[in-house]
């Protein structure tokens, strides 16, 4: 199984107890941390504030040879012949592996992942290593073997203690894993929360007749960016067949623009006449001028006859000029 070693990560003071060989464990003693387990946390950091604290207590690191986080990585924190100060007993100290589990058991429950990390931890321990005695009947849970009185390790206890005589065929609890999930049942177990992905066969209705409104063909996804345009059909138009007969008519109309400008030409006659209508309203306009004059400028008694005789050469002269 894998183990992450963290043993030269975590900080160490002070002078450590006098060590025992791995030949005189014998037995495997498990912890909760008493300290509540969210479900994303940094668990090295965990465990160098936990080694801080027991070091602050006048220990030299953390006082647990494993540690399981709740994913259900298993960390070596300790030497297995460091002997520890984790079980309130002396003796079981000097003889014995300490694991402990991250949570507050009296308060929360293991996850799927540490259930099935501590199974195989323990399996590992009590059968991979010939070197030490200890085995599965010698799995005990803190407060079995404290000489103080602990309620460690909380509610794990239980399976701490079916460990002892179910031994491998021990069941994981039916517990959530750590996101929450309960997983998948295959093949009557449980799953790992994030199984490898299956692609399932749709299941095919048996064929039936569908009413008219029902649409056939594709599904229809609407889609908000692209707006609906509704194109209205435009009414057909009938063309006369003659085009030739439009365009010379279009022609014809055309040319008429040139035609009507000469209606507005002048001969020699007309151009006299003009002439004469301009002299001879000339001519009453200057007459007009000097019968006023006569009126503004004082002749005395003379004023009746020259008025008379202006008048007289005035109309003379009109007429001359029209023809008369």
């Amino acid at each position: 199984m894998k183990i992450t070693d963290v043993r030269n990560q975590l900080p160490r003071a002070g002078t450590q107890d006098t060590a025992h060989t791995l030949g005189q464990i014998t037995k495997i003693i498990v912890h909760h941390d008493a300290q509540w387990r969210s479900d994303n946390y940094d668990s090295v950091a965990r465990y160098k504030a936990q080694a801080n604290y027991h070091i602050s207590k006048g220990e030299d690191g953390l006082q647990y040879h494993y540690k399981i986080d709740n994913v259900g990585e298993v960390f070596q924190c300790r030497t297995l012949t460091d002997t520890l100060w984790h079980a309130a007993n002396y003796p079981v100290n000097r003889a014995s592996i300490a694991i402990c589990l991250d949570g507050d058991f009296t308060q929360q429950e293991p996850t799927r992942e540490q259930y099935t990390a501590l199974k195989e931890l323990l399996i590992n321990l009590c059968t991979q290593h010939p070197e030490f005695p200890a085995a599965e009947g010698d799995v005990f849970g803190h407060t079995e073997v404290s000489q103080t009185g602990t309620a460690c390790p909380g509610r794990i206890i239980n399976f701490v203690k079916a460990f002892r005589t179910q031994k491998t065929n021990l069941a994981i609890p039916q517990v959530p894993f750590n996101d929450g999930s309960m997983g998948v049942v295959i093949g009557g177990t449980f799953t790992n929360p994030k199984p490898t992905p299956q692609t399932a066969t749709p299941e095919v209705p048996a064929p039936q007749t569908p009413p008219a409104e029902v649409y056939k063909g594709e599904p229809i996804t609407p889609k908000v960016e692209e707006p609906v345009i509704v194109v209205t059909p435009v009414p057909e138009v009938t063309v006369d067949s003659k085009p030739e007969t439009v365009n010379q008519e279009t022609k014809e109309e055309t040319k008429e623009v040139p035609m009507e400008s000469k209606k507005f030409s002048l001969n020699k006659a007309d151009l006299l006449k003009i002439a004469k209508g301009a002299g001879i309203a000339l001519l009453g306009a200057l007459g007009t001028y000097l019968l006023t004059l006569v009126g503004v400028v004082d002749l005395g008694v003379y004023t009746p006859f020259v008025a008379g005789a202006l008048s007289v050469v005035a109309n003379a002269m009109i007429k001359f000029a029209s023809g008369k």
